[in-house]
Order: C-alpha cells, then sequence, then structure tokens
C-alpha cells in the first residue's frame, strides 16, 4: 500500500478489540506515540492512575505489560531506562496482588526497543520477584 504501514506495533491492539466483542472495556497505559483511536470503553489513563484501579475477582482482567514503556529512547537511538527499581518494585507488588483477578497477566520483553536482552530481562526479572519468576 505505498508508504502505508499496514501492520504496526499497536494497530493490532484495535483490530483485536474490534474483533473480539467480549472485551468490555480497556485501560492503556502509553507513551502516547501510537494508534490512540480507542472506543469510549477503552481508555488512556497515566501510569499513576493504574495503582487507584480496582479490579475485584469478579472481573476477567486481562493484563498486559510490554516492558519497553519503561524505556525511552531520547536521540532516537539508544534506549534509557525511565523509572528507578524502586518505581517498578511498586509496579510489581501492586501487580501481585492483582494477580488473583486477572484471567490473564503476559510480560513482553521487547529487547529491540529496551538497548538489549540484558536490559529487557533486568527490568522483567524486577517484577518476577513480585511474580514469583525468574529469566535468566
Amino acid at each position: 500500500m505505498g508508504d502505508l504501514q499496514i501492520l504496526r506495533w499497536d494497530n493490532y491492539i484495535n483490530l483485536f478489540l474490534e474483533k473480539t466483542p467480549v472485551i468490555a472495556f480497556a485501560y492503556f497505559i502509553t507513551q502516547k506515540d501510537g494508534d490512540l483511536n480507542f472506543k469510549p470503553e477503552h481508555r488512556e489513563i497515566e501510569f499513576y492512575d493504574l495503582f487507584e484501579l480496582e479490579i475485584n475477582g469478579t472481573d476477567k482482567w486481562i493484563i498486559n505489560v510490554d516492558i519497553d514503556y519503561f524505556f525511552t529512547k531520547p536521540d532516537g537511538q539508544n534506549p534509557i531506562r525511565l523509572y528507578s527499581d524502586e518505581f517498578i518494585h511498586a509496579f510489581g507488588r501492586w501487580l501481585s496482588k492483582k494477580e488473583a483477578a486477572a484471567a490473564q497477566i503476559t510480560i513482553c520483553l521487547s529487547p529491540e526497543c529496551c538497548g538489549g536482552w540484558l536490559n529487557a530481562i533486568k527490568v522483567a526479572n524486577i517484577l518476577g520477584e513480585h511474580l514469583d519468576f525468574h529469566l535468566s
């Protein structure tokens, strides 16, 4: 289709939500650089608002964590980490408390956006301390 990229890293989400009506609502926390064409029941929130969300055992939550969220490329080339270990631990503690209410938790490493495997695995292992997993 010329210069138009049909599938990007972000637009599969809207396609999935469009074709999967069982997803009643969704919350997204992003760096605001992708496809933000969400339906009204799908909202983008700030990271700090996540800690206030009520997730109960009757909801069927899918929690998808992209490790590259914790990184940025200020010069367009070299990723640097945005958040401290302490902040990622706080998120890991929140995630472990919500684990029982989640139908699924996925963690996507995306090493090409984190400056390599070592950076991605280091952040994932911080979360893993709270979710009982460790990557080598």
